[in-house]
């Protein structure tokens, strides 16, 4: 019972945290700040999903749960810069690029959330990256 109870104070630790930097974030998006760190200028790791597919990863961190950032509205990798680094200091931290943006190959399959969901699945089974996962996506506004 401790153990349940340590996980879910754990839990609802690294979702602060995460919200916690994530909001700078969003305030930012209409200030001058700058992502530099030339990682999101290249593929990081592309891992094969499919035969002839490969997506791209960029995990940084380490520790459990894994926090998998997933962004909206065409944005890659490059859309977490100013928070995967803040996560990655207390936990592994991974932003991927889905199907056909960044430096991910294209999908034969429509971009339905069902096939994004399967691409996330597989992508993090190649690159054998274990549960507990802690998913978090922002849809930005494009206003």
């Amino acid at each position: 019972m401790e153990h349940v109870v340590a996980a879910e104070a754990f839990r609802r630790w690294i979702s602060t945290l995460v919200l916690a930097a994530a909001l700078p974030v969003l305030a930012a998006q209409k200030s001058t700040a700058v992502i530099d760190d030339p990682a999101y200028t290249h593929a990081q790791r592309l891992v094969t999903v499919e035969v002839g597919r490969r997506l791209n990863l960029y995990c940084t961190g380490r520790g459990a749960p894994t926090v998998v950032f997933d962004s909206g509205l065409g944005d890659g990798t490059k859309a977490w810069g100013l928070v995967q680094s803040v996560i990655a200091a207390h936990t592994r931290a991974c932003s991927y690029d889905r199907a056909g943006l960044g430096f991910s190959d294209p999908s034969a399959r429509p971009g339905t959330s069902a096939n994004s969901v399967d691409g996330l699945h597989r992508l993090l089974h190649a690159a054998g990256i274990k549960p507990p996962y802690r998913p978090w996506s922002v849809i930005r506004s494009a206003a």
